[in-house]
């Protein structure tokens, strides 16, 4: 998650829209995921 965040502010800085669109989809997926995976480890350790 760190590298997609370093890569969402590179696009940024060059202002390529496109591709800080996607940047933040995939980064947004991601933290899904993760938060899903947290969220299932909960509650196998209640």
């Amino acid at each position: 998650i760190k590298e997609r965040e370093l890569e969402l502010k590179e696009a940024q800085l060059k202002g390529d829209t496109d591709k800080i669109a996607k940047q933040e989809r995939k980064l947004a997926e991601e933290k899904a995921e993760l938060k899903a995976i947290e969220d299932e480890l909960n509650l196998l350790t209640k």
